[in-house]
């Protein structure tokens, strides 16, 4: 019976396995960043389809109701993710005015639903922009939430207002369950802080606007990152992102 050689019977040598997995820590090193790139790509891009499919309801829930309608989103409630609901979560939903009460509920079939992974909407107005770039000092730990809560309002004939018949954009947050009760999904008192629709928006991810250490590196982040959709104030339709 023939004899196996010394080379047929040996194993890898440690400097070997040292290098095979070097190679593959490397490998693994580059390939990563483009995972989670392809992920948050794919994130913002369903988080962008949800916005453009509930403007589109929304306009048409106006137009057939003859009523102000919109879409509004929001932050889950601090105590509503002390209660299990995951941190840094943004919720949308199609909501519809109410004639008798003046105020906003959310529709009819149209609950709110959660933004894909860490994808949040932030509003264009004054307070965060400037002259093209986002404001340096507007993005304190406490201004993130007011940032991300932001409502588009449709009038009767389906265009982007700013103001409900020159009144500012109330939500019932007495009775409407997602405003009110220990299973709240909403902070009132946020939704109704601000009182003006909006025109454009940016798209970004929280997550990596939260980690920043400072409102100066959110404002560069964003102002690197974050991409910017203005809404047709006429058709209601997102404008494809730049």
């Amino acid at each position: 019976m023939p004899k196996r050689s010394a080379r047929q019977t040996r194993g890898f040598t440690l400097v070997e396995l040292m290098v095979v997995v070097s190679v593959i820590i490397i490998a693994a090193g580059i390939a990563l960043p483009t995972v989670v790139q392809l992920v948050t790509a794919g994130a913002e891009e369903q988080a962008y389809n949800v916005l453009s499919a509930q403007l589109t309801s929304a306009r048409a829930l106006a137009i057939r109701q003859g009523t102000y309608a919109g879409v509004h989103v929001q932050p889950a409630d601090s105590q509503r993710v002390e209660d299990g609901e995951l941190p840094n979560r943004v919720y949308t939903a199609v909501v519809v005015f109410d004639r008798e009460s003046g105020r906003f509920d959310v529709a009819d079939g149209f609950d709110p639903r959660p933004l894909p992974g860490r994808i949040a909407f932030g509003k264009i107005t004054d307070r965060f922009v400037a002259g093209g770039d986002y404001r340096t000092g507007a993005f304190g730990t406490n201004d993130i939430d007011e940032f991300i809560t932001l409502t588009f309002v449709f009038s009767p004939d389906g265009a982007v207002v700013r103001t409900v018949e020159g009144r500012d954009v109330e939500f019932n947050t007495e009775e409407d369950g997602f405003f009110q009760g220990p299973q709240r999904l909403w902070d009132g008192g946020l939704a109704n802080a601000d009182g003006e629709g909006v025109w454009a928006v940016c798209l970004f991810d929280l997550e990596q606007l939260l980690i920043m250490d400072g409102s100066a590196q959110r404002a560069a982040m964003l102002n690197e990152a974050a991409r910017f959709l203005p809404v047709n104030i006429h058709t209601g339709q997102v404008f494809p992102r730049l």
